[in-house]
């Protein structure tokens, strides 16, 4: 009996001593895994810093290839600017030349384009309005060639369209040939427009010095107002002063 109590108490001591030693290991482990998770944390923070870190280097990178990228572009629209002057004020320095090297030749070149429309009305009257062949022409001695010629052409747009176009002409002054040519030019354009219309329409002219106006005014058959402007709504739209109203300047 003292034998197998004296056994049972080594086994007891031994026991003991086992025990001791793992929980000695198992404090060494639990430090050991302390450590780790502390290494571990301070591993993620210093990952987090290197990630915050170069987020910020690549902004910064990024903001330093756009603004290099917007000074190359600030630099290129200067020098397209500059560029752009500089060709503006040759190409206005070379009409200016132009211009002063046509003046003195522009008055003769006004009175050929005159001469070349007057034969062209001539031709009109020839053969739209003339009653017989071989008479002669309004525009022969005529003291306003510019009255007599937008005359012709309303009384051809009467025989051969029939229109119903009266013409009314106010002023004494007689037009020079480079307005002339203009002032002609367009009424032709304005009654060929008128021709197409159904309702009639009278073509006031008037002359003022430097300027030559042309205004349509449209009646119906009783006589009534009637509107005419949309056929002349892209005629001259830079000489339309309003609807059916042009003004011409020297």
């Amino acid at each position: 009996m003292l034998a197998v109590a004296i056994s049972l108490f080594v086994v007891a001591v031994g026991l003991a001593v086992q025990l001791v030693r793992m929980n000695a290991r198992v404090g060494a482990l639990r430090d050991d895994l302390g450590e780790a998770i502390q290494l571990r944390e301070s591993a993620d923070a210093a990952r987090h810093m290197a990630d915050a870190a170069a987020t910020e280097a690549r902004k910064e990178r990024d903001d330093a290839l756009e603004r290099a990228n917007r000074s190359r572009r600030d630099a290129a629209d200067v020098a397209k600017r500059m560029k752009h002057e500089a060709d503006a004020r040759a190409q206005a320095e070379a009409a200016l030349a132009q211009a002063e090297a046509a003046a003195s030749g522009g008055d003769q070149q006004a009175a050929e384009l005159w001469a070349l429309a007057l034969a062209s009305v001539r031709r009109t009257w020839e053969m739209s309005v003339a009653p017989s062949p071989g008479l002669p022409s309004p525009l022969e001695g005529s003291d306003d060639l510019l009255r007599d010629a937008i005359g012709i052409e309303v009384d051809a747009a009467r025989e051969e369209a029939g229109a119903a176009i009266d013409l009314e002409w106010s002023g004494r002054e007689v037009v020079a040939p480079a307005m002339a040519v203009r002032a002609l030019a367009l009424a032709q354009e304005v009654i060929g427009r008128l021709a197409k219309a159904t309702d009639a329409a009278v073509l006031q002219v008037t002359v003022d010095r430097d300027r030559v106006t042309l205004e349509v005014v449209g009646t119906d058959v009783e006589g009534r107002p009637a509107t005419v402007e949309h056929l002349l709504a892209d005629v001259a739209a830079e000489r339309q002063v309003a609807p059916g109203r042009f003004e011409l300047e020297a």
